[in-house]
């Protein structure tokens, strides 16, 4: 027994404490990663929610024949999860801190939450969830299926940008890089800003389009401010 007594006091005497430096600068790099982490789920979600407002729920039933097919179709699940999943990061990374063990976990999820939605009311209010509008048509099938649906001339939607207008007729540039002209003789028109339109109608020829109802392509969020333009 003296001789395992012995042998813990020498394994005792021969550790050495760390260096400070090497706390701080590992609790300086967690409360980084928690930090980014935060801040990445509150970008997230401030593109679940542009479009989440912007999903046209008023059309559910022409565009999808049924509201929960157009839930389905157009829900932003991938924005979804992604705030979700950075949300989740950020509180384990955060209950590592030094002090992370002191508070609640409903105490750190809830004030996470509160956090996020407020840094994604600051993104969508200076116009940083239009980035998604950005996003080319092949990966809006994952990112912005809200374009996909609006690019079928076939079926009487169309959306793009207006490159010229006329009392009679609209050149539209649309999501695809191909050209139209609409017919706005009959179309219930409501005023829109230079970043486009989206168009119920009938498709008349290859680029021929007649209006019917000619909408902004998305609303504006409370205060925005378009900083990216």
């Amino acid at each position: 027994m003296k001789n395992l007594d012995k042998q813990i006091l020498d394994k005792i005497k021969d550790l050495k404490p760390k260096a400070k430096w090497k706390f701080l600068i590992k609790n300086y790099l967690i409360w980084s990663f928690a930090i980014l982490f935060l801040i990445f789920s509150s970008f997230a979600c401030a593109l679940f929610l542009y479009l989440l407002i912007n999903n046209d729920w008023e059309y559910s039933k022409i565009i999808a024949g049924s509201f929960w097919e157009f839930w389905v179709a157009s829900f932003p699940h991938i924005w979804f999860i992604f705030t979700i999943t950075f949300l989740l990061l950020s509180y384990f990374i955060f209950k590592h801190t030094e002090r992370g063990y002191r508070f609640s976990r409903k105490n750190v999820m809830i004030l996470n939450i509160a956090i996020i939605f407020f840094l994604a009311f600051i993104f969508c209010s200076f116009g940083l969830g239009r980035v998604v509008d950005n996003i080319d048509l092949e990966q809006s099938k994952v990112f912005n299926q809200r374009k996909v649906i609006w690019l079928n001339p076939e079926k009487g939607f169309l959306a793009g940008e207006v490159i010229e207008k006329q009392d009679d007729f609209l050149e539209l540039l649309d999501f695809e890089g191909k050209f139209w002209t609409i017919d706005i003789r009959k179309a219930h028109v409501t005023p829109y800003t230079e970043e486009g339109v989206k168009i119920l109608g009938t498709k008349i020829e290859e680029d021929i389009f007649e209006a019917k109802e000619i909408l902004p392509w998305s609303r504006v969020f409370l205060f925005e401010k378009d900083f990216l333009k």
